[in-house]
């Protein structure tokens, strides 16, 4: 996304990372001291994205600090933004082999072909994959990221007395994250699970090989996993679901299941060499006690929960604050934007 804006892209630290998800805006304050990142801040604040303390009298477990961070300027310092909803479009398309300078002169002139005229004016951008580099008789793999120019100027509107770095989407938000936790060698599946879908990306070399987002079958999923997971929060010892919940939970599992095993087969076809290596899970539904063994024993492969705070030092006053630990999940994306942030500085 680094070519929206010139004035926004690209122009001892703090560094916040923010994603403004469509019902939620989370952030992360990092400080980097050597080759460690230091936790300062964090917090869960209900959205849109009016960030004045006024806009947060609603109550809610979390104070509306990011404000205060806003009101300091970040001087000396820098400010990254990840946006999400269906005012962003990210296509993947296969077009002739040419130069990335080629790609965007032709999108420029033969963008109605991909992006509908109901998206109105939009800002754009393209990922090109180092993999991508085919010999002429291939197609390249391009994804195509369009977000609504309106909507999207509204969402940054509160941001831009500050060092906006870059503006990026939850896909390379959690591709930075995976790829600084885990490295960059081993192709990987990362399942992000949210209250409606799914975004499945394959990430190898530190970049997004495969894209795709997935609507659950049924809306009242993400009602059932919130029931869950917040009888595990507050109960001391993890209790077995009872049977109706057990009912509902196993076709759950089996449709997230099911995508990514689309996945895994299209990857085995079509996608990187060498093979998925393992699965990541991340998000705020994938957190349900068992279910990485769960997905394990189906997939045949390696499973885990991501911890986007592995490589981040977090005081002791956070890890013993029971509405961090259960906003930990929800924070990816913002961790991810953050570590971006301090390597760009």
């Amino acid at each position: 996304m680094e070519r929206w804006y010139a004035g926004l892209l690209g122009t001892g630290v703090d560094c916040i990372g923010v994603d403004l998800g469509s019902q939620l805006n989370k952030f992360v304050v990092l400080k980097r001291k050597g080759d460690r990142y230091i936790l300062k801040d964090w917090g869960v604040e209900p959205g849109p994205s009016r960030f004045h303390a006024e806009t947060f009298s609603t109550p809610n477990p979390h104070k509306p600090r990011l404000s205060r961070w806003l009101n300091k300027r970040f001087s000396g310092s820098g400010l990254g933004l990840s946006v999400s909803g269906p005012r962003v479009i990210v296509k993947r398309l296969e077009l002739a082999s040419m130069s990335e300078e080629d790609i965007r002169e032709h999108l420029r002139w033969e963008l109605d072909r991909y992006i509908s005229l109901e998206m109105g004016e939009v800002l754009w951008d393209i990922h090109v994959p180092f993999s991508s580099c085919p010999d002429a008789s291939q197609p390249m793999q391009v994804l195509l990221v369009a977000a609504q120019k309106d909507w999207l100027e509204s969402r940054i509107s509160n941001f831009k007395e500050n060092k906006i770095r870059f503006v990026d989407i939850d896909a390379f938000a959690l591709t930075n994250l995976v790829t600084e936790i885990y490295g960059a060698e081993t192709p990987r599946l990362l399942a992000h699970i949210g209250p409606s879908g799914m975004l499945l990306l394959v990430i190898h070399h530190g970049e997004v090989v495969l894209y795709r987002e997935v609507p659950f079958a049924v809306e009242w999923y993400g009602d059932l996993v919130d029931q869950i997971r917040g009888s595990q929060v507050s109960s001391l010892s993890q209790k077995p679901l009872d049977v109706s919940a057990k009912m509902l939970w196993e076709p759950f599992l089996e449709e997230v299941n099911g995508h990514i095993r689309t996945l895994l087969f299209e990857c085995a076809e079509t996608g990187p060499s060498p093979a998925i290596g393992e699965v990541v899970l991340s998000g705020g539904y994938a957190v349900i006690e068992g279910m990485a063994l769960w997905f394990s024993q189906r997939l045949g492969l390696s499973v885990k929960v991501v911890d986007p705070f592995q490589m981040i030092e977090v005081p002791t006053t956070f890890r013993r604050d029971p509405d961090f630990l259960s906003a930990v999940p929800l924070l990816g994306v913002a961790a991810g934007v953050a570590l971006r942030v301090n390597t760009q500085n």
